[in-house]
């Protein structure tokens, strides 16, 4: 049975998110100050240490200018197998 990596998840969720605010030319001051968040917290997302509530990431996605689907990885990209190998959703 196939099971949803989290930490992958936020981890990409959260590289997606300062790759697009750095394409912006923004800070993470900037970015938590727009979407009312700490500094922190918004290290804290990038990093993959937290994952935004979809009120949030919405708030985010609205200021970096982007759909959410932009942030959001695939399945296959983030679904684990019992052997630890990335899931084929085409099988």
């Amino acid at each position: 049975m196939a099971a949803l990596d989290h930490e992958l998840l936020n981890k990409q969720i959260g590289s997606r998110i300062k790759q697009r605010r750095a394409k912006n030319g923004m800070t993470q001051i900037e970015l938590a100050r727009r979407v009312g968040l700490s500094r922190t917290s918004i290290a804290n997302i990038e990093a993959g240490q937290q994952c935004p509530p979809l009120p949030v990431l919405y708030a985010i996605c609205h200021e970096l200018g982007t759909e959410p689907n932009a942030l959001l990885p695939a399945f296959d990209e983030v679904i684990q197998t019992p052997s630890g190998l990335a899931y084929d959703i085409a099988q």
